[in-house]
């Protein structure tokens, strides 16, 4: 492995760390950029695919339910899903914060390039478990109060 060297690598901008890495490291951590994307765009997709399926529950709505005991239930499903996301955030950020056998210059580029959206998305993961967690538990109260 022969990186160029870098005073300081966490100082250092992701192109400067990108340029430092030999052949077989950018090889790395290219494969990995990419694995990362793809998990991203997985866990955005799978949310919006969550959204649709809530709004087509709420269509599926028995004739004698309630809409704001329906709306309530649909709280719990948020709930969970979000919980599946934290997990596979917590996946990506083993990945994204993990040590690699290409040095020390990949891990620091991979992390941070990816560490914003790690950050992001969790962050986005527990309001959907909080919001989740109040439909579910004063949903049916939201309902009538909106409505």
């Amino acid at each position: 492995m022969t990186e160029k060297n870098i005073q300081d690598p966490r100082k250092a901008t992701k192109q400067e760390l990108y340029d430092a890495l030999s052949g077989s490291g950018k090889e790395w951590a290219d494969k990995t950029a990419l694995r990362m994307r793809n998990e991203f765009w997985i866990l955005f997709i799978a949310w919006v695919v969550a959204i649709v399926i809530i709004a087509l529950l709420m269509l599926l709505k028995p004739v004698s339910e309630d809409w704001g005991k329906w709306f309530q239930r649909s709280g719990s499903i948020i709930v969970v899903l979000a919980i599946l996301a934290e997990i596979k955030i917590k996946n990506i950020e083993r990945t994204v914060f993990s040590p690699n056998p290409w040095g020390v210059y990949c891990e620091i580029y991979i992390e941070k390039k990816f560490s914003s959206l790690c950050k992001t998305f969790g962050r986005l993961t527990w309001l959907a478990a909080a919001i989740g967690t109040v439909i579910w538990g004063y949903g049916d109260v939201i309902w009538v109060m909106v409505i």
